[in-house]
């Protein structure tokens, strides 16, 4: 009897011990598993809050990210574009270049020296045919950077939509005088310096940039705008005489000589500065 009980205390002893090395306290209580610890997880850049601090109150609130304004810029162009494609309707027209006012306005409320999003702003307004706020951006934009010969451009033509030609002559003067290679510049600038009636400096400049035919063939045509039929035939005529090849020329001059045939359409190719 004896020596069973103590082969039975023995036995609980054994069963302690290795108990004991798995972590339990005993038999009859068992300690409880610890949890795994959950993994944290990152918020996505779209989502992740921006701590800001309001002056004048303790803590801290919450704001979303802002986007970058060439991101707007980026999309204002986009919507630009596709606005004035030649087959979009006057409404999907009108709702791109309010899009596009929108996104470059977001970009200029980000930076207010942001000088895509005030060149961008002032074709929008270009296009809508508010001239007045285009000049605004164009000035604004070249107290950023006078020496940005594509404002001045953009300005003098704007002015010239305004039929401000002497103010456009120089604004565009200060365009060609900052890059003198850029030919499509040094071309409007001499035809809006025949539009404010500089005709001499007009044919001058015109010569350095398409050769004396076709300077004088610009310079008739802008006599026909003008309703100086006689100047334009002067003009036209001496640069058939100058190239006979110049099939435009003689197109416009046989149309104003009335031997054109009926339903000919005479081409015009250049870009010129408004009425």
């Amino acid at each position: 009897m004896d020596r069973r009980r103590s082969l039975l205390l023995g036995l609980g002893v054994g069963l302690g011990c290795l108990l004991g090395s798995a972590g339990c306290t005993g038999p009859e209580k068992f300690k409880e598993a610890k949890k795994p610890a959950q993994a944290k997880t990152t918020p996505t850049l779209a989502s992740t809050p921006v701590a800001s601090k309001k002056s004048g109150k303790k803590g801290k609130e919450t704001a979303r990210r802002q986007p970058k304004p060439e991101t707007c810029v980026a999309f204002g162009d986009f919507r630009l574009r596709e606005a004035l494609q030649p087959e979009r309707s006057e409404v999907q027209r009108n709702t791109g270049l309010d899009q596009a006012r929108r996104a470059y306005q977001q970009a200029l409320s980000i930076d207010p020296k942001c000088v895509p999003a005030h060149r961008g702003l002032g074709r929008v307004y270009t296009s809508l045919g508010e001239h007045e706020k285009a000049n605004a951006c164009y000035e604004t934009l070249l107290k950023l950077n006078p020496r940005d010969a594509g404002a001045w451009m953009d300005l003098g033509m704007s002015q010239s939509r305004l039929k401000d030609f002497n103010r456009a002559v120089q604004s565009m003067r200060q365009a060609v005088e900052i890059d003198p290679e850029n030919r499509q510049f040094m071309r409007l600038y001499g035809l809006c310096l025949a539009r404010a009636g500089q005709m001499a400096e007009a044919l001058a400049c015109l010569r350095q940039v398409d050769g004396e035919a076709r300077a004088h063939f610009n310079l008739g045509r802008m006599y026909m705008h003008l309703g100086q039929e006689e100047q334009a035939r002067q003009h036209l005529s001496y640069a058939v005489q100058t190239d006979p090849n110049l099939t435009e020329a003689r197109d416009i001059l046989a149309a104003l000589n009335n031997t054109a045939p009926a339903g000919t359409i005479v081409p015009v190719n250049h870009q010129t500065p408004h009425q």
